[in-house]
């Protein structure tokens, strides 16, 4: 993992971790001791580890700049950033992977975006798993645990990436089940479940026909 090999990285990451560990209280100002962060990496692994959360940026752009006239082309970018630095060091390009490029001239659509992630995936799965990897302040190496706890970008990207269909349809938010008539009433409705969701991609996944799966999707908006 080239991220470990970076001059003083570890004292870097380790720095944050007990800056962190000190401030332990009732109020959450970063991600790292919130409980969702808590809950995933305690469960993860008894054994001593170094246990690394990252966000997976993902945007398109044009890369003729942003014309109003002329021809619109549209390339897009897949990006890791490690949220177990500081918030003013995290986005620094120096330490930023960028994981794909999505070639132009059209974005994908929400069923070829899975073609784009496709590459990603068994990575993300065996990073989660853990690995050993040497670095220099473990040269006989130490087991590293590398989980995606967050998208990051607009809506299009992340509703793509994430599953959801688009904010323009009957279930418009990725985060409840909020139907489009029910826009002006300006609150949440019952909150999503990830089992739920789980649930709802698999029987998308295995519909037979294009139809069922169009039908499912408009039926929970996934």
């Amino acid at each position: 993992m080239w991220l470990l090999n970076l001059q003083a990285i570890e004292s870097k990451l380790e720095e944050w971790h007990q800056n962190l560990s000190s401030c332990q209280g009732t109020v959450v100002f970063d991600i790292f001791p919130a409980n969702l962060w808590q809950k995933m990496f305690l469960k993860s692994s008894s054994a001593p580890s170094l246990q690394l959360g990252f966000g997976l940026f993902v945007d398109w752009f044009n890369p003729r700049g942003n014309k109003i006239a002329g021809k619109q082309l549209s390339m897009g970018i897949l990006a890791l950033y490690c949220f177990n630095f500081q918030p003013q060091e995290r986005f620094q390009p120096k330490y930023t992977c960028l994981a794909g490029i999505i070639s132009s001239p059209n974005q994908p659509n929400m069923i070829t975006i899975n073609n784009v992630l496709k590459p990603l995936i068994p990575e993300l799965i065996q990073l989660n798993n853990g690995i050993v990897i040497t670095t220099p302040n473990y040269p006989q190496g130490q087991r590293v645990i590398v989980k995606l706890v967050g998208l990051i970008g607009d809506i299009v990207a992340t509703h793509k990436v994430g599953g959801f269909m688009s904010h323009s349809a009957k279930y418009f938010f990725s985060w409840c089940e909020l139907q489009d008539h029910e826009r002006d009433q300006i609150k949440l409705g019952n909150l999503r479940k990830g089992t739920n969701v789980l649930g709802a991609s698999w029987r998308w996944k295995d519909a037979r026909t294009t139809r069922v799966q169009q039908t499912l999707s408009k039926t929970n908006g996934i």
